[in-house]
């Protein structure tokens, strides 16, 4: 795509054009493209690249696509110097790509096919690898190709990139009433994926951990989690033991801890997804209140009378 940027600014009025530059800073892009260059590098690269290829009379934006997404230079501007510094400045985050928000935030800039309007270049730079998840997204219906001089710019797609991921942690309940310390368990749900053009029959261990408001390890499981060949994702269930934790609750009874789950070992391209957290509260003492309705009133609405309870 690069290579062909003069021939496609160049087949367009010179009269000035709106371009906006569309980076992929998702985590996937994060992946290693080289002994010290990552995906994100060679994106921030051909941005670059973009802008110099600027024509006088030509402005540009720049946005980002990883949620939440949003512009990073939302007014078209001819400065170089400010395009690039923002690009320079860019980081590649923790999150998914939205493509499509992005898409309909240029096109709400651009409605229509409006006489004498600028041409209008929107240039993506993406990872596209299948553990991008693009594939699964859908454009909203307002984003129409229906402008005589808009054009759409896309990077060639990376290689695709086998990876293993844990895509969540979740408990079964966010509250956990514990009746007496011992015996009592946090029930969990791990939900790991893997992206590859083979997948055999295959293991992995993933290791889950109760921590405490202070960093300390209050409980600790390992289980295998199975993947038949062909399958992509696997979800297993871990009982998170919880005992001597005494010191953790508060005045009222309660205590917030945090799961979390870690991939042992991963054959995947990625490092900064093999481990995800999610929060639950124990409760030794629960308020109860119930509220009924008027008896004997015809018509009337309100609170006739309530009850609290501890336990």
């Amino acid at each position: 795509m690069v290579g062909a940027l003069g021939q496609w600014f160049g087949g367009l009025d010179s009269r000035g054009r709106v371009v906006h530059i569309v980076i992929d800073d998702a985590l996937s892009t994060q992946a290693a493209d080289g002994p010290d260059t990552t995906r994100f590098d060679k994106l921030t690269e051909k941005a670059l690249l973009v802008v110099d290829s600027l024509e006088p009379g030509d402005r540009a934006t720049l946005w980002r696509a990883g949620r939440p997404a949003g512009p990073v230079v939302a007014e078209p501007t001819p400065d170089r110097a400010v395009l690039r510094e923002a690009i320079n400045n860019l980081r590649p985050g923790y999150s998914r790509p939205d493509l499509p928000s992005v898409l309909a935030s240029i096109e709400e800039l651009n409605p229509g096919n409006t006489s004498g309007a600028d041409p209008s270049i929107t240039v993506l730079l993406g990872d596209f690898t299948r553990s991008a998840r693009y594939i699964e997204q859908q454009a909203t219906a307002s984003i129409k190709d229906d402008r005589a001089e808009s054009t759409l710019v896309v990077s060639r797609p990376m290689p695709g990139m086998d990876n293993v991921q844990i895509q969540s942690i979740r408990p079964r309940r966010r509250v956990v009433w514990l009746d007496g310390l011992s015996g009592n368990q946090v029930a969990t749900e791990v939900r790991v994926a893997r992206f590859a053009e083979d997948m055999p029959e295959a293991t992995l261990d993933v290791v889950v951990d109760l921590i405490d408001a202070q960093g300390r390890q209050v409980s600790s499981l390992r289980r295998p989690v199975y993947f038949p060949a062909g399958q992509g994702v696997s979800v297993v269930s871990v009982d998170l033991p919880v005992e001597n934790i005494a010191s953790n609750f508060d005045a009222q009874g309660g205590a917030v801890l945090t799961i979390r789950a870690m991939l042992e070992s991963s054959p995947g391209g990625l490092v900064f997804d093999d481990q995800a957290h999610a929060v639950v509260e124990l409760r030794r003492q629960l308020r109860i209140a119930v509220v009924d309705e008027p008896v004997g009133v015809s018509g009337a609405s309100g609170v006739s009378g309530g009850s609290v309870s501890e336990n």
